[in-house]
């Protein structure tokens, strides 16, 4: 007695149905049911980790936990922040859990909260490690999340001088700068449009210098050049 089987590609449990016998002509039945058991051969999806990147003032990082294909179980895995140039408790809120995507789903977004400050500095980095899989292989254990600072560069009260002199007339901005930044010196005549100094672009440091023919008559600003 043969009775086909279809065949398919989901990771599942293992199944089962029942054959039952009856209506026996010229003989009696002994055993008249039986349980037959398919035996699930199909490999466990992968699941990958992806990097990400976000503002230091938005409510989290969400790293995305993506499966190769569906599952007919619950995946999960463990998981576990580590610091890297970003401090735990300082910058964002560790965390140590398991995730599971559910079967059928193919995606979890995975969230590490952020604690925003004022502070100009430089952007900073986390990971999130993945261990002990279940019902799934791991492609990647290690993803890392970037927190890009999103606070402008402090203005020192006083620092602006203006030099005259008979033949020259210059202008000095200085500010706080991080080391690994460049910043652009703009101009504009109605704060609305702002347009970069000759030589202001990307200017490393703290200071810039502007020569008596490209003093503006009306206003400056510096701008942190990874933001608008």
């Amino acid at each position: 007695l043969s009775v086909p089987v279809v065949d398919d590609a989901l990771d599942e449990a293992d199944e089962t149905f029942g054959i039952a016998l009856s209506n026996a002509v010229n003989g009696t039945l002994g055993v008249a049911n039986a349980t037959v058991t398919i035996i699930d051969n199909d490999a466990p999806p992968a699941l990958s980790i992806s990097g990400v990147s976000g503002l230091e003032n938005d409510p989290n990082l969400a790293f995305v936990l993506t499966l190769s294909e569906a599952s007919g179980l619950p995946a999960s895995v463990s998981f576990s922040t580590m610091d890297g140039t970003a401090t735990g408790d300082a910058d964002y809120i560790p965390r140590s859990d398991i995730a599971t995507i559910p079967p059928g789903a193919t995606e979890f977004a995975l969230t590490i909260p952020l604690i925003d400050d004022t502070e100009g500095e430089s952007d900073e980095t986390l990971r999130v490690q993945l261990t002990q899989p279940l019902n799934v292989s791991l492609s990647n254990s290690i993803a890392t999340g970037k927190i890009l600072d999103d606070d402008a560069p402090r203005m020192l009260a006083g620092s602006a001088t203006l030099a005259t002199s008979s033949t020259s007339t210059a202008l000095t901005i200085t500010w706080f700068s991080i080391a690994d930044r460049t910043y652009t010196v703009e101009s504009s005549e109605d704060l609305d449009q702002w347009l970069p100094l000759p030589g202001g672009t990307r200017v490393e440091g703290g200071a810039f210098t502007l020569p008596a023919s490209e003093v503006p008559r009306r206003f400056l600003r510096v701008r942190d050049d990874p933001f608008p």
